[in-house]
């Protein structure tokens, strides 16, 4: 899936969304004048570089999970992960451990499979107004 494609379809899913772009990268909230994302695309290393966000048509999405499923999909043990790897769901190489998740190029079945877990995000957002 392009980056845009994604970027088309997370506006129809969620077309009440605040986005903020800041240096290349979108940043998503529940409402508008809310602090923290729900969720975020990374298009650049700006912000860490251990996905290599460079490499020409790699983008990352990042999203926020609960404790319980968080720990349901990656357990509480720490792993290797390869945070250079396409579509597949991870936690996140630097906010893993406040529990963000993310995946690079997701393909449109990864996306399907994600949004219960980007719906839940949001409305964890919405709590937190």
């Amino acid at each position: 899936m392009e980056e845009s494609e994604l970027k088309a379809a997370l506006k129809a899913h969620f077309p009440d969304m605040a986005i903020t772009e800041l240096d290349g990268n979108d940043y998503y909230f529940a409402i508008a004048g809310q602090m923290m994302p729900f969720m975020t695309l990374m298009s650049n290393d700006i912000n860490d570089a251990e996905s290599d966000l460079d490499r020409p048509g790699i983008y990352r999405l990042n999203l926020g999970l609960s404790k319980k499923e968080f720990k349901a999909r990656f357990g509480s043990e720490p792993k290797v992960y390869d945070f250079k790897a396409q579509d597949v769901l991870m936690p996140h190489p630097v906010y893993g451990n406040v529990l963000w998740a993310c995946v690079l190029n997701p393909s449109a079945q990864t996306l399907e499979s994600l949004w219960p877990l980007l719906e839940e995000s949001r409305r964890r957002a919405l709590k937190v107004r």
